[in-house]
């Protein structure tokens, strides 16, 4: 299976979108989204402009699906640079809002263990990609720190590479 062409995450899906001149890609990362054979071709020149562009157009797209049925993205060239429009990832703080909320929406009660796919949290919360061997060093660390300050309690659940 070929990476993705937007994180560079490996074992991306790709199929046939249904759409005209589209194709559909389902990352471990991004999630489901299509992309034009435009933005295919130009996507590479784009994403090498700057050195978190591929994390935030990955963290937008799984911001987009959202956490229920939402439709697939399509992304196309004409709102290609609207992934990206400040070339810095969230701050901190804001991951770490994302992941408390996340955490608050999905957990049923707080006995109630939820799991999360390490490569899901990356995005959700907006984490680098730029940690050498290691994709999910970024939420690693936001999660440690929020554990220390009491926050949340997680391990690692290698099962299914994520967290519980």
């Amino acid at each position: 299976m070929p990476n993705c062409p937007i994180c560079e995450t490996v074992d991306c899906k790709e199929s046939n979108s249904g759409k005209p001149d589209a194709v559909r890609f389902d990352c471990k990362r991004c999630g489901e989204f299509d992309l034009t054979g435009t933005v295919l071709a130009v996507l590479p020149n784009a994403l090498a402009g700057g050195v978190h562009r591929r994390a935030l157009m990955s963290h937008v797209i799984r911001q987009m699906k959202g956490l229920d049925a939402s439709p697939r993205p399509l992304i196309v060239s004409d709102k290609l640079e609207s992934y990206w429009p400040t070339d810095r990832l969230p701050p901190p703080s804001a991951q770490a809002d994302r992941l408390i909320l996340l955490s608050g929406d999905k957990q049923l009660s707080p006995e109630d263990p939820i799991r999360f796919a390490a490569y899901f949290l990356d995005a959700w919360v907006g984490a680098s990609l730029t940690t050498p061997g290691n994709p999910h060093a970024g939420v690693e660390w936001l999660l440690r720190h929020l554990m220390d300050e009491k926050l949340l309690n997680w391990q690692v659940d290698s099962a299914d590479d994520g967290w519980k």
